[in-house]
C-alpha cells in the first residue's frame, strides 16, 4: 500500500514536525537557562525575568500544548498496542517527572524571593538538573516514541490525529502568551504572530 503510507507520512510528518519545532525552541531556551543557571552558581548577576519567564513557559506550554499532542498520539499508539506499552509507560513517567521537576523549581526561586543568595548553588543545581533531564527527554522522544509512532500509526490515524479533539485541525503555529513569544524571539527563534 505505498499511497497509505506517502498519506501517513504527510500527516505523520506534520504533526512530528510541529513537535520537532518545539523541541528545537525548548533547546534554544534550555541553552539560554543553562547559562543563566552558571551566572547563578558564580554568585554573578543574572537575568531573573529570563529565568522567572523560561521557567513557566517549559511548564505551562509543555503542560497545555505540547504534551497533550503527545498523548494524543501514544494513546492512538496503545490502542494499536504496537509498543506492548513500553513507550507509552516511559513517555508518561518522563511528563509527569519533568512536571514535578518545573514546578518545584518554579516554587523553589518563587520561595526564595530576595534572600536567593544564600541559595545559590541548590537553585542552580536544580536549574542544571532540570535542562540535563529535559534535554535527556527530547532526545529519548525523537530516538524512540516519534518513530514508534511513524511505524505503527496509518494515514487514517494522523488525520484523526490532525484534526485534534474539538474536530479542528492542529494548527502549525500554536498561540502563546505574548511574553513566551517574546521571550523566543529575543532568543533568536522565529516565532509567527500567532505562536510558535
Amino acid at each position: 500500500m505505498p499511497g497509505k503510507r506517502a498519506e501517513a507520512g504527510g500527516a505523520s510528518s506534520k504533526l512530528i514536525g510541529i513537535l520537532k519545532e518545539d523541541h528545537n525552541h525548548f533547546a534554544v531556551l534550555l541553552d539560554a537557562l543553562d547559562r543563566q543557571a552558571d551566572l547563578f552558581a558564580d554568585g554573578e548577576a543574572v537575568d531573573y525575568e529570563l529565568l522567572e519567564t523560561g521557567i513557566s513557559y517549559l511548564r505551562a506550554y509543555a503542560h497545555a500544548v505540547h504534551h497533550p499532542l503527545e498523548e494524543a498520539i501514544l494513546e492512538r499508539l496503545s490502542e494499536r498496542a504496537a509498543d506492548d506499552g513500553l513507550v507509552g509507560r516511559e513517555l508518561s513517567l518522563q511528563h509527569e517527572r519533568l512536571e514535578d521537576s518545573l514546578k518545584l523549581l518554579q516554587s523553589a526561586f518563587h520561595d526564595a524571593g530576595e534572600d536567593q543568595s544564600t541559595l545559590r548553588q541548590p537553585l542552580a543545581e536544580a536549574l542544571h538538573r532540570m535542562v540535563s533531564d529535559m534535554r535527556a527527554h527530547n532526545v529519548w522522544e525523537e530516538a524512540n516514541f516519534f518513530p514508534a509512532a511513524g511505524r505503527a500509526l496509518g494515514a487514517q490515524d494522523w488525520a484523526q490525529l490532525s484534526t485534534g479533539a474539538e474536530g479542528q485541525a492542529v494548527p502549525a503555529a500554536r498561540p502563546l502568551d505574548p511574553r513566551f513569544s517574546n521571550l523566543l524571539q529575543q532568543l533568536g527563534c522565529s516565532v509567527s504572530a500567532d505562536g510558535e
